[in-house]
């Protein structure tokens, strides 16, 4: 009787202690991926024909930042985590194929060059983190394309060719030109400049053009002095015939006739021309015009995601680089819906700005409400869900 007594002791504690132990294993696996549970429709979204989930990850590590600079190592992992946790694959070579993206595909990456400055462009190491996550996935680096408008800006942010011919490729919008098919009409006009597609004057070297400006958009008045008008913006070859899925990675700054630079306006204006038209602040002509030119096929079927780089944010005195008016947040928000990206942003920008007393942005960022209305995603705060890890 004692011998069955001492037995059963033993067995039951052995099984506690298992349990325990598989408990404590199980607590230290999660606390070391820092996992985040999803829903399993985040990715079961057809951006073709319903607004995407409203689902964003946040990471943040203020530490990460210093002088306005993003660590390296530091930078790299908060993007892979981001990615991991949004999507709940093991590795990013998963995470992108999971994002719809195949070896076959020539994917550019939208970067913000923040008018030919590092300080407030997409940071590097995040941009390297994509890179890598796609050679990883299959995709050849000569398949991916790093790009914005302007060449001048891209080169002085630091986004130049290594020289390496099994490197990925930089393109500009100025050096490979629009597509006359299916233009974006809007009723305002605006004056064309050399680098618009309708543009007709003398003869014009777009890159050499490009590297001698020095206006923020890249764009001067034609010098016989006789305007062109037009209410077409074309879109760029980039977008409609060279890349097939698009990753949308910009800097968040501010805009004094957007609001914000974030995932919308950057996207929407850096690919199509004649977009000066929107611009002006109180006209708000920008309004329905980003929303719209988000919501053609043309963007709309090709960008697989989108990532707010909000490491070094500057919230006020944009757009260009104001250190006192630039908070070091050392965040990212990485998701499929731009319209809930931006509104978070939006929103931390009016925080800031309430904080340093400076007027509200209010009016200036309404396009990102209105995106909500094309059905791009949700505006909604009560109705974004924010996944925050690390």
């Amino acid at each position: 009787m004692i011998a069955r007594r001492l037995l059963f002791t033993a067995t039951t504690t052995h099984r506690v202690f298992t349990r325990f132990a598989r408990f404590i294993v199980i607590l230290l696996v999660a606390l070391a991926l820092r996992t985040v549970v999803l829903p399993s429709t985040v990715l079961a979204q057809d951006p073709s024909s319903t607004a995407p989930s409203p689902a964003v990850i946040l990471i943040e590590r203020p530490y990460a930042v210093s002088e306005f600079a993003l660590d390296d190592a530091n930078g790299q992992q908060m993007l892979n985590r981001a990615l991991l946790a949004y999507t709940q694959r093991p590795t990013p070579a998963e995470a992108w194929l999971a994002l719809g993206i195949t070896p076959k595909d020539v994917v550019g990456i939208k970067i913000s060059s923040g008018n030919g400055t590092a300080l407030t462009a997409t940071k590097r190491p995040l941009v390297s983190a994509i890179i890598q996550g796609l050679v990883s996935a299959g995709v050849p680096a000569s398949n991916i394309i790093i790009w914005d408008r302007n060449p001048k800006h891209m080169r002085l942010a630091g986004y130049v060719p290594d020289g390496n011919k099994n490197s990925v490729n930089y393109r500009s919008v100025f050096g490979t030109g629009y597509t006359r098919e299916a233009p974006y009409m809007f009723e305002v006009p605006g004056t064309l400049v050399p680098g618009d597609a309708d543009f007709r004057g003398a003869p014009v070297n777009l890159m050499e053009e490009a590297m001698k400006v020095g206006e923020p958009d890249g764009g001067r008045v034609e010098r016989s002095g006789s305007q062109q008008i037009s209410n077409k913006s074309y879109f760029a070859r980039l977008v409609t015939t060279t890349c097939t899925k698009i990753i949308n990675i910009p800097a968040l700054s501010d805009s004094p006739n957007y609001g914000i630079n974030g995932c919308m306006a950057t996207l929407a204006l850096g690919s199509v021309d004649n977009y000066r038209r929107f611009g002006g602040g109180e006209s708000q002509w920008g309004t329905p015009a980003i929303a719209e030119i988000l919501s053609k096929d043309v963007l709309r079927k090709k960008v697989v995601l989108h990532i707010l780089d909000a490491t070094v944010a500057q919230y006020a005195g944009g757009p260009d680089f104001n250190p006192r008016n630039t908070a070091p947040f050392g965040a990212i928000y990485l998701g499929r819906d731009p319209v809930a990206i931006d509104t978070l942003a939006l929103e931390r920008a009016e925080q800031q700005r309430k904080e340093h007393k400076i007027v509200p942005i209010d009016k200036a960022g309404s396009h990102v409400k209105a995106g909500e209305m094309y059905n791009l995603g949700t505006a909604d705060l009560k109705k974004i869900k924010v996944y925050k890890i690390d």
